[in-house]
């Protein structure tokens, strides 16, 4: 095992470029680790259905918050980032029912 210790003394040994390279290896590691674990959460969620959707445009509209209605219609719509956006909703707010 490396402890703190040990990759302090390991990269005070590599030149400033090698210290650099590192460093964004680092980064990429971590950055590509992010999104397998997002990877991971998205396909292991349920799917939002339209209808769930539907009701929750419906819910809002009634409850006057536009920009959710609209959020709802791009879902609708195919934007996937919209969608995702109101399948947090309506899970937040299936865990507060339950």
């Amino acid at each position: 095992m490396t402890t703190q210790t040990d990759a302090v003394s390991a990269s005070s040994s590599l030149t400033p470029h090698e210290q650099e390279q590192s460093a964004r290896y680092r980064a990429e590691i971590a950055a590509s680790r992010a999104a397998e674990a997002r990877d991971a959460a998205v396909s292991a969620a349920p799917t939002t259905t339209d209808e769930q959707i539907s009701a929750l445009s419906l819910e809002a509209a009634a409850a006057g918050d536009l920009a959710q209605v609209e959020l709802c219609a791009a879902a609708l719509d195919g934007d996937e980032a919209a969608r995702s956006r109101c399948a947090a909703v309506i899970a937040h707010a299936a865990a507060q029912v339950e």
